[in-house]
C-alpha cells in the first residue's frame, strides 16, 4: 500500500478495531475528521489494546494507535496510515502515590525518568510529600 492518505470514507470498507478499555476513540477520531456518521464494515472489540495493535499489523483491520508507541511498526512498514488527520489528546499519564505513605526511592526514580523522557520535559511532577522511604 501507498503511504499517501486515503480518503477518510475509504474506512468503511474495513473492521475497525477497538480496545474494550478505549471505546471514545473512534468517535472522537471521526468527530475530528469531520465523519461523524461513519461506520465500519465490521467492529472487532477486544480487551488489550496491544492485541489491537497485532491484528492491525496481521491487517485484521484498521486501528487507532499512538504514534509513539507504534514507531518500530511504522518505521518498518508494518504499519502505515492511511487516512488523515491525527487525533491529538490533552489526557496524559500521571504518577500518582498514596499521600499516607512516603514516597520510595524508586518511585523518586521513576519520576525523574519520566521527567526526563517527556515529550515536554520542562514539566515537573510534584508530590505532597518529598519524603523518601527506602
Amino acid at each position: 500500500m501507498s503511504g499517501v492518505p486515503y480518503p477518510v470514507d475509504s474506512l468503511t470498507r474495513f473492521t475497525w478495531l477497538h480496545s474494550s478499555q478505549r471505546r471514545t476513540d473512534w468517535r472522537d477520531w471521526l468527530r475530528e475528521a469531520d465523519a461523524p456518521d461513519l461506520t465500519p464494515a465490521f467492529d472487532m472489540v477486544v480487551e488489550e489494546l496491544s492485541v489491537v495493535y497485532r491484528l492491525a499489523v496481521s491487517g485484521v483491520g484498521v486501528a487507532l494507535g499512538n504514534r509513539q508507541y507504534l514507531q518500530e511498526d511504522l518505521a518498518s512498514h508494518r504499519l502505515f496510515e492511511p487516512v488523515t488527520p491525527i487525533l491529538k489528546r490533552e489526557a496524559g499519564y500521571f504518577l500518582l502515590w498514596s499521600s499516607q505513605r512516603p514516597i520510595t526511592s524508586a518511585a523518586l526514580l521513576l519520576r525523574e525518568w519520566l521527567c526526563e523522557t517527556s515529550a515536554d520535559p520542562t514539566r515537573s511532577l510534584k508530590s505532597k510529600s518529598e519524603n523518601v522511604a527506602a
